[in-house]
């Protein structure tokens, strides 16, 4: 039979989210992103992928001839995406419609 302690281990769970940012984003992104998310422990933050500029993005309808910049994310304590898209958006300084 396993131990408590190897059931809490082997039920560790991370939570995983991907932030999509139209526009220009700072250099520093990513550590703004973890100081942002601080509260939910932060695990892993991707540099950021950019995508080249397009006429139309299907996740910003009403943003033209914009690139777009891609963060996978992972905390350590649960969050829900409008959570972390408004944390990060209000660091960031983004509009709300400039990040899903």
């Amino acid at each position: 039979m396993k131990s408590f302690k190897e059931y809490l281990t082997e039920s560790k769970k991370v939570y995983e989210f991907k932030l999509k940012i139209v526009g220009d984003v700072p250099k520093d992104a990513t550590s703004i992103i973890k100081s942002a998310l601080d509260q939910f422990s932060v695990s892993s933050v991707s540099s950021g992928k950019s995508t080249p500029i397009q006429e139309h993005h299907s996740e910003f309808p009403e943003h033209k001839n914009c690139a777009m910049t891609v963060f996978n994310i992972s905390t350590n304590y649960p969050a829900n995406s409008v959570q972390v898209r408004d944390l990060v958006g209000a660091k960031l300084n983004v509009p709300l419609n400039w990040a899903e």
